[in-house]
Protein backbone atom coordinates (compact mmCIF):
# COMPACT_ATOMS: atom_id res chain seq x y z
CA UNK A 1 0.00 0.00 0.00
CA UNK A 2 3.17 2.09 1.08
CA UNK A 3 6.51 2.36 -0.06
CA UNK A 4 9.09 5.00 0.57
CA UNK A 5 9.45 5.48 -3.22
CA UNK A 6 5.86 6.03 -3.55
CA UNK A 7 5.66 8.86 -1.27
CA UNK A 8 9.54 9.99 -2.16
CA UNK A 9 7.68 10.87 -5.85
CA UNK A 10 4.02 12.20 -4.49
CA UNK A 11 1.83 9.30 -4.96
CA UNK A 12 -1.26 9.49 -3.15
CA UNK A 13 -1.31 6.08 -0.77
CA UNK A 14 -4.00 3.93 -1.82
CA UNK A 15 -5.96 1.66 0.94
CA UNK A 16 -9.16 0.32 -0.85
CA UNK A 17 -8.86 -3.40 -1.08
CA UNK A 18 -9.77 -2.87 -5.30
CA UNK A 19 -6.38 -0.64 -5.27
CA UNK A 20 -3.60 -3.48 -4.69
CA UNK A 21 -3.21 -7.10 -5.02
CA UNK A 22 -0.11 -7.42 -2.13
CA UNK A 23 -1.36 -10.05 0.05
CA UNK A 24 -2.41 -9.35 3.67
CA UNK A 25 0.20 -9.25 6.00
CA UNK A 26 0.56 -12.09 8.63
CA UNK A 27 2.93 -13.18 11.49
CA UNK A 28 3.68 -16.25 8.94
CA UNK A 29 5.06 -14.10 6.46
CA UNK A 30 7.70 -12.42 9.33
CA UNK A 31 8.55 -15.56 10.94
CA UNK A 32 12.38 -16.75 11.55
CA UNK A 33 13.57 -19.30 13.80
CA UNK A 34 16.51 -17.26 14.84
CA UNK A 35 14.26 -14.14 15.31
CA UNK A 36 14.72 -11.86 18.57
CA UNK A 37 11.80 -10.82 20.17
CA UNK A 38 11.79 -7.36 19.56
CA UNK A 39 11.76 -9.06 15.55
CA UNK A 40 8.73 -10.82 16.32
CA UNK A 41 7.34 -7.67 18.77
CA UNK A 42 7.84 -5.24 15.42
CA UNK A 43 6.41 -7.93 12.85
CA UNK A 44 3.63 -7.82 15.65
CA UNK A 45 3.10 -4.63 15.79
CA UNK A 46 2.91 -3.51 11.54
CA UNK A 47 0.31 -6.50 11.04
CA UNK A 48 -1.66 -4.93 13.48
CA UNK A 49 -1.23 -1.30 11.44
CA UNK A 50 -2.20 -3.03 8.61
CA UNK A 51 -5.73 -4.34 10.03
CA UNK A 52 -6.20 -1.15 11.09
CA UNK A 53 -5.59 0.46 7.80
CA UNK A 54 -8.56 -2.06 6.64
CA UNK A 55 -10.59 -0.56 9.20
CA UNK A 56 -9.78 2.75 8.17
CA UNK A 57 -11.01 1.92 4.74
CA UNK A 58 -14.07 1.36 5.81
CA UNK A 59 -14.20 4.97 7.30
CA UNK A 60 -13.67 6.47 4.57
CA UNK A 61 -16.20 4.34 2.06
CA UNK A 62 -18.77 5.56 4.68
CA UNK A 63 -17.39 9.22 4.69
CA UNK A 64 -17.27 9.85 0.97
CA UNK A 65 -20.69 8.19 -0.64
CA UNK A 66 -22.49 10.98 -2.51
CA UNK A 67 -25.88 9.34 -1.48
CA UNK A 68 -27.32 10.21 1.58
CA UNK A 69 -27.98 6.10 1.84
CA UNK A 70 -25.18 4.93 3.52
CA UNK A 71 -25.35 1.21 4.24
CA UNK A 72 -22.49 1.41 6.78
CA UNK A 73 -24.00 3.05 9.48
CA UNK A 74 -22.10 4.56 12.31
CA UNK A 75 -22.90 1.65 14.87
CA UNK A 76 -21.17 -1.28 11.95
CA UNK A 77 -17.93 1.30 12.12
CA UNK A 78 -17.70 1.16 15.67
CA UNK A 79 -18.58 -2.80 16.01
CA UNK A 80 -15.05 -2.84 13.23
CA UNK A 81 -13.26 -0.73 15.66
CA UNK A 82 -13.67 -3.09 18.34
CA UNK A 83 -13.21 -6.28 16.28
CA UNK A 84 -10.28 -5.50 15.37
CA UNK A 85 -9.16 -4.66 18.64
CA UNK A 86 -9.99 -7.70 20.05
CA UNK A 87 -8.24 -9.52 17.33
CA UNK A 88 -5.13 -8.25 18.39
CA UNK A 89 -2.27 -10.18 20.84
CA UNK A 90 -2.59 -9.51 24.35
CA UNK A 91 1.16 -7.09 24.33
CA UNK A 92 -0.66 -5.34 20.83
CA UNK A 93 -3.68 -4.50 22.67
CA UNK A 94 -1.87 -3.00 25.51
CA UNK A 95 -0.18 -0.63 23.31
CA UNK A 96 -3.15 1.00 21.75
CA UNK A 97 -5.63 0.89 24.90
CA UNK A 98 -3.37 1.71 27.82
CA UNK A 99 0.06 3.36 26.18
CA UNK A 100 1.95 1.11 27.29
CA UNK A 101 5.41 -0.37 25.66
CA UNK A 102 5.85 2.52 23.22
CA UNK A 103 9.91 1.80 23.30
CA UNK A 104 9.32 -1.14 20.65
CA UNK A 105 9.23 -0.29 17.26
CA UNK A 106 6.27 0.94 15.44
CA UNK A 107 4.51 0.94 18.65
CA UNK A 108 4.06 5.19 19.52
CA UNK A 109 2.92 5.59 15.63
CA UNK A 110 0.13 2.36 16.35
CA UNK A 111 -1.34 4.08 19.33
CA UNK A 112 -1.28 7.64 17.66
CA UNK A 113 -2.80 5.96 14.41
CA UNK A 114 -5.72 3.75 16.94
CA UNK A 115 -6.08 7.69 18.80
CA UNK A 116 -6.69 9.58 15.33
CA UNK A 117 -9.29 6.75 14.42
CA UNK A 118 -11.17 6.60 17.30
CA UNK A 119 -10.99 10.82 16.91
CA UNK A 120 -12.74 10.19 13.51
CA UNK A 121 -15.10 7.90 14.77
CA UNK A 122 -16.70 10.27 18.08
CA UNK A 123 -16.10 13.03 15.26
CA UNK A 124 -18.48 11.35 13.08
CA UNK A 125 -20.57 10.71 15.82
CA UNK A 126 -21.14 13.86 17.02
CA UNK A 127 -21.60 15.19 13.73
CA UNK A 128 -24.49 12.86 12.90
CA UNK A 129 -26.37 13.46 16.30
CA UNK A 130 -26.11 17.29 15.80
CA UNK A 131 -27.71 17.09 12.13
CA UNK A 132 -30.82 15.66 14.63
CA UNK A 133 -33.77 18.25 15.68
CA UNK A 134 -34.57 15.93 18.13
CA UNK A 135 -31.53 15.25 19.88
CA UNK A 136 -31.53 15.47 23.65
CA UNK A 137 -28.90 18.18 25.45
CA UNK A 138 -27.55 15.53 27.60
CA UNK A 139 -26.77 13.51 24.67
CA UNK A 140 -25.09 15.81 22.75
CA UNK A 141 -22.93 17.43 25.61
CA UNK A 142 -21.97 13.36 26.22
CA UNK A 143 -20.63 12.96 22.23
CA UNK A 144 -18.64 16.13 23.59
CA UNK A 145 -17.49 15.13 26.24
CA UNK A 146 -16.74 11.56 24.16
CA UNK A 147 -14.73 13.69 21.65
CA UNK A 148 -12.49 15.68 23.72
CA UNK A 149 -11.59 12.42 26.41
CA UNK A 150 -9.83 11.00 22.99
CA UNK A 151 -8.19 14.27 22.22
CA UNK A 152 -6.98 14.78 26.00
CA UNK A 153 -5.20 10.80 24.96
CA UNK A 154 -3.99 12.22 22.38
CA UNK A 155 -2.22 15.06 24.10
CA UNK A 156 -1.11 12.81 26.66
CA UNK A 157 0.63 10.57 23.93
CA UNK A 158 2.67 13.61 22.77
CA UNK A 159 4.08 14.62 25.90
CA UNK A 160 5.24 11.03 27.08
CA UNK A 161 6.38 10.71 24.21
CA UNK A 162 10.52 10.24 24.35
CA UNK A 163 13.73 11.20 21.90
CA UNK A 164 13.88 7.09 21.14
CA UNK A 165 9.75 7.10 19.78
CA UNK A 166 10.10 10.24 17.59
CA UNK A 167 11.47 8.22 14.53
CA UNK A 168 8.33 5.96 14.84
CA UNK A 169 6.42 7.74 12.75
CA UNK A 170 6.90 7.24 8.65
CA UNK A 171 3.60 8.39 7.51
CA UNK A 172 2.66 11.78 6.21
CA UNK A 173 -0.95 12.04 7.34
CA UNK A 174 -0.62 11.41 10.76
CA UNK A 175 0.82 15.83 10.75
CA UNK A 176 -2.76 15.92 10.32
CA UNK A 177 -3.98 14.48 13.63
CA UNK A 178 -2.79 17.45 15.59
CA UNK A 179 -4.24 20.33 13.97
CA UNK A 180 -7.62 18.24 13.67
CA UNK A 181 -7.18 17.66 17.92
CA UNK A 182 -6.63 21.09 17.99
CA UNK A 183 -9.44 22.38 15.70
CA UNK A 184 -11.77 20.70 17.94
CA UNK A 185 -10.61 20.92 21.57
CA UNK A 186 -10.54 25.15 20.29
CA UNK A 187 -14.57 24.91 19.04
CA UNK A 188 -15.10 23.23 22.46
CA UNK A 189 -13.73 26.02 24.40
CA UNK A 190 -15.33 28.85 22.29
CA UNK A 191 -18.70 26.97 21.97
CA UNK A 192 -19.30 25.87 26.10
CA UNK A 193 -17.35 29.87 27.06
CA UNK A 194 -19.53 33.10 27.06
CA UNK A 195 -16.44 35.37 28.31
CA UNK A 196 -13.13 35.91 26.73
CA UNK A 197 -11.75 35.54 30.67
CA UNK A 198 -13.38 32.27 31.19
CA UNK A 199 -12.41 31.18 27.30
CA UNK A 200 -8.82 31.65 29.45
CA UNK A 201 -9.62 29.12 32.12
CA UNK A 202 -11.18 26.54 29.95
CA UNK A 203 -9.59 23.05 30.17
CA UNK A 204 -10.20 22.42 26.79
CA UNK A 205 -8.22 25.78 26.00
CA UNK A 206 -5.55 24.56 28.10
CA UNK A 207 -5.40 21.22 26.68
CA UNK A 208 -5.03 22.19 22.89
CA UNK A 209 -2.10 24.61 24.44
CA UNK A 210 -0.82 22.19 26.32
CA UNK A 211 -0.22 20.23 22.39
CA UNK A 212 1.51 23.03 20.89
CA UNK A 213 4.14 23.35 23.76
CA UNK A 214 4.65 19.15 23.97
CA UNK A 215 4.98 19.88 20.14
CA UNK A 216 7.25 22.81 20.34
CA UNK A 217 9.30 21.18 22.85
CA UNK A 218 9.75 17.99 20.46
CA UNK A 219 10.64 20.53 17.55
CA UNK A 220 13.31 22.70 19.33
CA UNK A 221 14.88 19.65 21.40
CA UNK A 222 14.94 16.86 18.73
CA UNK A 223 14.26 18.34 15.01
CA UNK A 224 10.70 16.19 15.03
CA UNK A 225 8.81 18.08 12.22
CA UNK A 226 5.19 16.15 12.53
CA UNK A 227 4.15 19.09 14.45
CA UNK A 228 5.05 21.73 12.01
CA UNK A 229 1.97 21.96 10.58
CA UNK A 230 -0.20 22.15 14.09
CA UNK A 231 2.42 24.92 15.09
CA UNK A 232 2.34 26.77 11.81
CA UNK A 233 -1.60 27.28 11.86
CA UNK A 234 -2.44 26.88 15.86
CA UNK A 235 0.34 28.44 18.03
CA UNK A 236 -0.30 31.86 17.27
CA UNK A 237 -4.16 31.60 18.40
CA UNK A 238 -4.21 29.34 21.03
CA UNK A 239 -1.06 31.21 22.87
CA UNK A 240 -2.86 34.69 22.43
CA UNK A 241 -6.07 33.32 24.15
CA UNK A 242 -4.04 32.11 27.05
CA UNK A 243 -2.42 35.13 27.56
CA UNK A 244 -3.75 37.08 30.30
CA UNK A 245 -3.07 40.15 28.49
CA UNK A 246 -6.49 38.82 26.50
CA UNK A 247 -9.31 39.29 29.48
CA UNK A 248 -11.22 41.28 27.54
CA UNK A 249 -13.96 41.02 25.79
CA UNK A 250 -12.16 41.16 22.26
CA UNK A 251 -10.82 38.28 20.07
CA UNK A 252 -7.34 37.58 19.22
CA UNK A 253 -7.76 38.68 15.83
CA UNK A 254 -10.56 42.08 16.88
CA UNK A 255 -13.31 39.72 16.50
CA UNK A 256 -16.16 39.96 19.01
CA UNK A 257 -15.92 36.59 21.23
CA UNK A 258 -19.21 35.69 19.10
CA UNK A 259 -17.80 35.95 16.24
CA UNK A 260 -14.70 33.52 17.07
CA UNK A 261 -17.63 31.09 18.15
CA UNK A 262 -19.23 31.05 14.85
CA UNK A 263 -15.70 30.35 13.03
CA UNK A 264 -15.47 27.24 15.36
CA UNK A 265 -18.92 25.85 14.69
CA UNK A 266 -18.26 25.92 11.34
CA UNK A 267 -15.92 22.65 11.19
CA UNK A 268 -17.02 21.01 8.08
CA UNK A 269 -13.48 20.72 7.03
CA UNK A 270 -12.12 18.02 10.06
CA UNK A 271 -12.81 15.32 7.45
CA UNK A 272 -9.82 17.49 5.47
CA UNK A 273 -7.46 17.99 7.73
CA UNK A 274 -7.19 14.10 8.76
CA UNK A 275 -6.90 13.04 5.58
CA UNK A 276 -5.01 15.93 3.27
CA UNK A 277 -4.43 14.78 -0.41
CA UNK A 278 -0.49 14.10 -0.28
CA UNK A 279 -0.76 16.09 -3.27
CA UNK A 280 -1.96 19.12 -1.35
CA UNK A 281 0.60 19.23 1.52
CA UNK A 282 2.15 22.57 0.60
CA UNK A 283 -1.25 23.98 0.61
CA UNK A 284 -2.11 23.05 3.91
CA UNK A 285 1.12 24.10 5.71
Amino acid sequence: MWNRSSLAYGTPSHIQRAQYDVPSPNSGYFYRHDAETSYSQASSIFVALFGLTEVLDLYLQHLYRVDSDRPNHIVNLDFNLNRWVESLEVNVRRIITRGTHLDLPGAANLRLSYLSTQLLLRRLELEDDRDKEDIEPEMLANRYMQVRRIAEDIVLLVQELQEEHLGDFWLPVSAFVFPSTTTFLLRCALETESSQAGLAQSSSLRLAWELITALRHHRDRNGWDLGDICLAQHAEIVERLMSPATSSEVGVTGLPLPELQEMAVSDASFIDQLFPSLWDTLRNI
